[in-house]
């Protein structure tokens, strides 16, 4: 993946990222949502872990915050490139094959997962 790719690829999810933002509230004449439960997490947050999540996310470069967020396709990017740019995540699915073979093993798919996992751990 080209730096040029790259920076494209970062402003498109900022500006995604910009528009998937809060709205401003409609009102709704007639709703009453009075009867609706309140959301309630099964999950309580553990304070010790939030404090190490904000000391990850502060230590976080720029160029590392925007790797985070962003999920190439597996076709389109290299186990160097995700650690060169800090990929998060790499989607493989949707006829994407180990070696564009569509009759890959079990140990192909398995050592194309090493691969990326290797290279997101460097």
């Amino acid at each position: 993946m080209s730096w040029k790719k790259f920076a494209s690829l970062a402003a498109l999810s900022l500006v995604a990222a910009c528009a998937a933002g809060p709205m401003a509230p409609v009102q709704q004449s007639g709703a009453d949502v009075s009867d609706w439960p309140a959301h309630r997490s099964p999950t309580r947050l553990d304070p010790a872990m939030e404090t190490r999540i904000a000391n990850i996310v502060a230590g976080m470069t720029l160029e590392q915050k925007i790797g985070q967020i962003t999920q190439p396709d597996v076709r389109w990017i290299t186990p160097d490139e995700v650690a060169q740019y800090y990929i998060g995540s790499v989607l493989n699915g949707g006829g994407a094959w180990p070696n564009n073979n569509k009759r890959a093993t079990v140990q192909d798919w398995a050592s194309q997962s090493a691969a990326y996992h290797a290279a997101a751990m460097r």
